[in-house]
């Protein structure tokens, strides 16, 4: 998002939207393993399924509202606090698990 402002070349900002597609998409495949180890054996198909959906939806989407807050506001700054809203999610997903085995005991 950042590289967005200052990147002047069209075939340079293609470069780096496709290569942020990538590590995107390479992420997929720790949410499988990470999924199977949160869950019990009878429902890791619907936990996968559910945060794969989930993270297709987020995906998809975050491109929509960032272009549609520079739009709305002509400025990059709510764009920022969107992506500071998803490193939050981020961190609670990355703390979670620790928070529910506490409070499980």
């Amino acid at each position: 998002m950042a590289l967005v402002a200052v990147v002047a070349t069209p075939l340079f900002l293609f470069v780096l939207v496709v290569l942020s597609g990538l590590f995107i998409q390479s992420s997929h495949g720790l949410l499988y393993i990470y999924g199977r180890e949160l869950v019990e054996p009878n429902i890791v198909g619907t936990a996968t399924t559910f945060l794969m959906t989930v993270s297709v939806v987020g995906s998809f989407t975050a491109p929509i509202v960032a272009g549609w807050l520079i739009e709305r506001t002509g400025s990059f700054l709510p764009v920022f606090g969107y992506g500071v809203v998803a490193v939050i999610g981020v961190a609670l997903a990355w703390f979670a698990p620790e928070i529910g085995a506490v409070a499980a005991d």
